[in-house]
């Protein structure tokens, strides 16, 4: 948590990155939590300045293997990201991530890795396409 006062601005910025994991045998669950927000305003006016942004993310994941050389884990997670709109910080959009990562081979001469997500972007401003994309 930082927070700076200034004779132009002030700002208060907090971000946090939780995990918990339970491992048994030769696999795992576990959860993430992350959230960040920064807001600073300008002084004279009150108003947000352009890097002014928060979001929220919650994620799910299970995982099978040594989760430091061959693995495969799937998971989920879930964001909402506020951003600024008529002076106010508010939703503009949610996401839903499924993803699979994995490692297959690891040793001194090779190392072959695949990643895969699938991300479903919903905008809350009906003038905006909701999105849909797969990256690996």
């Amino acid at each position: 948590m930082l927070i700076t006062t200034s004779t132009l601005s002030n700002s208060a910025f907090f971000r946090t990155f939780n995990l918990i994991t339970y491992s048994f045998n030769r696999a795992w669950v576990g959860t993430k939590l992350a959230m960040e927000d920064n807001q600073q305003k300008i002084n004279e006016t009150e108003i947000y300045t352009p890097i002014s942004q928060k979001f929220k993310s919650y994620e799910v994941f299970t995982g099978i293997g040594d989760s430091t050389k061959v693995f495969a884990e799937i998971g989920y997670k879930y964001r909402v990201n506020d951003s600024i709109r008529n002076n106010q910080l508010q939703k503009v959009n949610t996401s839903n991530t499924f993803y699979l990562e994995s490692r297959m081979i690891q040793n001194e001469r090779t190392n072959l890795s695949f990643y895969a997500n699938y991300r479903i972007l919903d905008n809350t401003d009906p003038a905006l396409e909701d999105e849909k994309s797969l990256n690996s």
